[in-house]
């Protein structure tokens, strides 16, 4: 089956060069899902680094296809995202709140829904991480306490949960 593999993917490299096409093979990278054994792929006489996880137009593909480690690094930049909402509404700074709102849809909430189409294929509890950042970031606009239910946050906010966004994304897909 490999051997298939890297005729294959050799017969595209020789066609897309034959079109005016380069091909970088020293950059590609190849993962296989849901296998335990290490495979060696040589295409056109290069061999392919195979690694657990590979990025794609910013989508991480993980080798068991939960996409843990794309929501994972997409909670990584919303955190980050996150903390200059928050420099905005503490320190004394009286941030309005229309600017708050555009920061968060620009920079936290585009980072939360970012591929939001394919997290039905995903367990709720990985996605629950992103929900919580969603929480933090509403009490930031609002200036809520801790205790603040998600839906007033949401009703005071105008903004839909991440969850109805997902559903929404993926029937559109």
């Amino acid at each position: 089956m490999i051997n298939i593999l890297e005729q294959q993917a050799t017969n595209l490299i020789k066609h897309l060069r034959g079109i005016g096409l380069k091909v970088n093979t020293t950059k590609t990278q190849a993962i296989f899902f849901n296998t335990k054994d290490e495979i060696t792929l040589t295409i056109d006489c290069t061999e392919i680094d195979t690694k657990p996880t590979a990025k794609f137009l910013g989508l991480t593909f993980d080798k068991h296809s939960n996409y843990r480690k794309h929501i994972q690094n997409l909670s990584n930049k919303a955190s980050k995202n996150l903390y200059l909402l928050r420099s905005l509404s503490h320190g004394g700074m009286q941030t309005p709140f229309i600017v708050k709102k555009i920061i968060y849809r620009n920079l936290v909430e585009a980072s939360l829904t970012y591929e939001q189409e394919i997290y039905h294929l995903t367990r709720k509890s990985i996605t629950k991480k992103l929900d919580q950042i969603q929480s933090a970031a509403l009490r930031c606009l609002t200036g809520a306490c801790r205790g603040t239910s998600n839906a007033a946050l949401q009703v005071a906010t105008n903004i839909e949960p991440l969850e109805v966004r997902r559903k929404g994304a993926m029937l559109k897909y």
